[in-house]
């Protein structure tokens, strides 16, 4: 009985300081899912928002080189060379440090709670276009690898896919509508003929079956009815996907261009690692 007894208090006690993980509403960033390892994973996803965030400071620096030049070309009555030398050498300085300090502070993992699922912030982030274009650079490093086997390692060997989350919310039915209104009236427009394009939903619950698939639908379609009338459901080849995440006690909603097109070659790049393995064999 004594045993039994101090069984319970030690497992309350360690249930007493287990924090509740979610994430928390009103944040924008990127959604990993991966196979298991959470740190390498992790550590990948950081290598490639760094990898791309120094080339678009690499072309911030540039840019901001040759408007300073062109400025004090104009302005000076100093040599001109002594004068670019300076500029470039002070430009690239400050411009160099500014990026230090980004990077420093520029991703936090916020945790889900849900294992293999990792969300990440991304400070002074293009979300859609830093997901977009880590997707690339994973696509390409894969191709590389299977097709000229080249002795490098992965850009992505654990991370399975990566999402962009534009709204962040608690788990409710009234959120969730408030959030499919913001998506739908933010790229569900016209274009310049005047067309709206097709769409499609992306929806998955983890941890979570208090709000079902139907009721996201009937959500989405009357927003798009209400908003963007003329736009139709493409299951095939949208030009829009919306997702919708529900991890754990948490809503990460988010929107793709063209992911039809990018699944399509990761079943290409899963044929081609089958046909490789039975060569082998």
């Amino acid at each position: 009985m004594g045993n039994d007894h101090n069984d319970r208090k030690r497992k309350h006690a360690w249930n007493h300081h287990t924090k509740v993980k979610s994430v928390e509403a009103g944040l924008s960033g990127l959604f990993f899912t991966c196979d298991g390892h959470e740190k390498g994973a992790l550590t990948e996803g950081y290598n490639l928002i760094d990898q791309i965030m120094e080339e678009l400071d690499a072309s911030s620096v540039a840019e901001a080189v040759d408007a300073q030049v062109g400025k004090e070309e104009e302005d000076s009555d100093v040599d001109p060379e002594e004068d670019i030398a300076d500029t470039i050498k002070r430009q690239c300085k400050e411009q160099k440090e500014a990026a230090r300090d980004k990077k420093k502070k520029r991703c936090h993992q916020r945790p889900t709670g849900v294992k293999n699922c990792l969300f990440v912030t991304v400070k002074d982030a293009n979300i859609l276009a830093l997901c977009d274009r880590m997707i690339e650079i994973a696509q390409a490093s894969a191709r590389c690898r299977s097709i000229l086997l080249l002795l490098k390692p992965r850009t992505a060997k654990y991370l399975q896919r990566v999402l962009p989350v534009e709204e962040t919310a608690s788990v409710g039915l009234e959120e969730m509508n408030k959030m499919i209104l913001k998506l739908v009236q933010r790229h569900l427009v016209k274009d310049d003929e005047g067309r709206f394009p097709s769409y499609a939903l992306e929806y998955k619950a983890r941890n979570n079956d208090s709000i079902k698939r139907n009721s996201v639908l009937e959500m989405l379609d009357d927003a798009v009815r209400m908003i963007a009338p003329g736009a139709k459901v493409d299951l095939k080849d949208p030009q829009i996907t919306i997702f919708i995440q529900v991890v754990r006690t948490s809503i990460l909603g988010g929107v793709a261009r063209k992911f039809n097109r990018k699944k399509r070659r990761k079943k290409k790049k899963r044929r081609m690692k089958m046909m490789m393995k039975r060569k082998k064999k």
